[in-house]
């Protein structure tokens, strides 16, 4: 079995490194379940795309269910997307069903209380007309998620001697986008709920810059939170992230230190590219990989970057925009505004809105990794 699988969350057997966050969330989890008084500590996990968010979630749910077993956890994820977060009641409803969907706990817990979960679903989303038969609406939908989650404590979870409650939001900033103000519900609701002793802590994902962008209209949210964000390994930490799977899985491959000294000056120490020419480097079904071997086989691997991952970031570019990814592929070093000119004012606001492109500083933009920026050269 290979291990490195880029375009899935890190198996938290094979997670390595983030030791700061992990040891945070081992911590709060045992305050949260030891403590009179409830007052949980959130935690927000931030960072760029491919960089381990989720991956991080992961383990947080493996930390609580596998490695605390003297504790009662319960734990529900909640995967955003754009739809999900049109309005603050496809939020709420979208919320319930995932909660109801993905919750789990220990032992024999999930299933005494699997049939009053579906019923606690049903229940919460007829309150104010959410369901299918679209009721008049009773109830604002922010009240009706807090009173559904306090149901959720009080009548099933507690009883049942659950000490913590996880609910993990991946991708908040959709609804940052979408309904701003829905983030200063969020803290509001959490934030009642503690004051009557429900004990759910909140673990939430967004980009760098969510709190950023927000904090005009939310900032009481963004002070909710302790922040983590992650960033891309150091050399030591590559170095765990390629050898920890190997080792976990048995798999017997000798490579030279300059091969992994040369995956980290490739990737820079991004973990989707490490696990990418990783994954590559594996199927060759090679036990023995010199920095020779490697360097005849990196053409190939680039290529393969190249038609998987490169390609498609092309694509989402309108034509205007991929003439300012060029340009900046083609300069020395980060450009500005007054490089570019005016025209392209727009375009450098949407290519970062996508993701392509990264703001250094004031006016000043890169290409989000050096390997894109290596392909794009090679188109021209």
């Amino acid at each position: 079995m290979n291990p490195f699988q880029p375009s899935h969350p890190v198996n938290p057997k094979y997670f390595a490194n983030r030791k700061n966050v992990v040891e945070a969330f081992r911590l709060a989890l045992r305050n949260a379940s030891e403590t009179r008084s409830v007052a949980p500590t959130n935690i927000a996990v931030l960072g760029s795309w491919g960089i381990g968010k989720t991956s991080v979630f992961n383990k947080f749910e493996h930390i609580a269910l596998k490695e605390m077993e003297d504790i009662n956890i319960f734990v529900a994820r909640v995967q955003l997307n754009p739809s999900a977060c049109t309005t603050i009641s496809d939020f709420v409803t979208f919320s319930v069903n995932e909660i109801e969907r993905s919750f789990d706990t220990q032992g024999s817990i999930k299933m005494k209380i699997m049939d009053k979960m579906l019923t606690w679903k049903i229940k919460s989303l007829s309150f104010s007309g959410l369901r299918i038969e679209k009721k008049e609406l009773t109830q604002h939908p922010v009240s009706v998620f807090q009173n559904s989650l306090e149901e959720l404590w009080c009548r099933i979870l507690k009883p049942e001697g659950i000490k913590v409650g996880i609910l993990m939001f991946d991708d908040l900033h959709y609804l940052a986008e979408n309904y701003p103000k829905g983030l200063y519900d969020m803290r509001s609701v959490f934030q009642s709920l503690a004051l009557r002793d429900v004990n759910f802590m909140l673990c939430i994902t967004g980009p760098t810059a969510l709190f950023v962008k927000i904090r005009t209209l939310a900032e009481p949210f963004a002070r909710f939170f302790d922040k983590y964000e992650l960033k891309s390994f150091s050399l030591d930490e590559t170095k765990e992230a390629i050898t920890l799977p190997l080792n976990v899985e048995k798999i017997d491959v000798k490579m030279d230190e300059k091969v992994i000294e040369k995956i980290y000056e490739l990737s820079k120490g991004h973990p989707y590219f490490i696990h990418f020419i990783m994954r590559d480097v594996l199927d060759t079904g090679s036990n023995k990989i010199t920095f020779e071997d490697f360097e005849k086989l990196y053409p190939k691997i680039f290529l393969h970057m190249g038609k998987s991952k490169f390609s498609s970031d092309l694509e989402i570019a309108s034509d205007k925009e991929k003439e300012v990814l060029f340009k900046i592929a083609s300069a020395y070093e980060s450009v500005s505004f007054s490089d570019l000119g005016k025209q392209y004012r727009s375009s450098l606001y949407r290519l970062e809105e996508k993701g392509l492109i990264t703001k250094t500083q004031r006016g000043k933009y890169l290409l989000y990794h050096p390997l894109f920026r290596e392909y794009l050269r090679c188109q021209r």
